[in-house]
C-alpha cells in the first residue's frame, strides 16, 4: 500500500511547503490483502520469403500475441461496477476476473525486400 504526503498551502504557496518540507496531512496505509497474481502469454509469428528474380527476394510473416489480463488465483479483488454504483468482487456481475478484458487484437506484419 502507499503512503501519501499533501501540501495545502496553508502559508499560500503549496511549492514553497514542499521545498521546506512543511507537511499539511501525511499517512500511511497498511496491506491486508497480499494477491497472488498469475498471467499467461501466448505468442505466435509465421514468415516466408518468395525469391521473385534471382537478385530479388521478398519476405513476409504475421505476429500474433495475448498477454492475459493478471488474476488473483482467490480472486480477492473488488472494483467499481458502474452498473450497481457499489463494489463487485471480480468474476461476478459481468466483471472479469483481472478486472478487465484482454486485448486480443495484437497483430504485428512484418514485410522485407533484399
Amino acid at each position: 500500500a502507499r503512503g501519501f504526503i499533501n501540501f495545502l498551502g496553508q502559508t499560500g504557496n503549496a511549492l514553497g511547503e514542499l521545498l521546506l518540507g512543511l507537511v499539511s496531512v501525511s499517512g500511511a496505509a497498511t496491506l491486508d490483502n497480499p494477491q497472488r497474481l498469475r498471467t499467461s502469454s501466448y505468442n505466435f509469428f509465421a514468415n516466408d520469403q518468395w525469391r521473385i528474380t534471382p537478385n530479388l527476394t521478398l519476405n513476409y510473416g504475421l505476429r500474433w500475441e495475448y498477454n492475459t489480463p493478471p488474476v488473483d488465483a482467490l480472486d480477492r479483488a473488488n472494483l467499481y461496477n458502474p452498473a450497481t454504483g457499489g463494489l463487485s468482487r471480480v468474476g461476478t456481475e459481468g466483471i472479469p476476473r483481472g478486472g478487465y478484458a484482454g486485448d486480443r487484437n495484437n497483430f504485428a506484419p512484418r514485410a522485407g525486400v533484399a
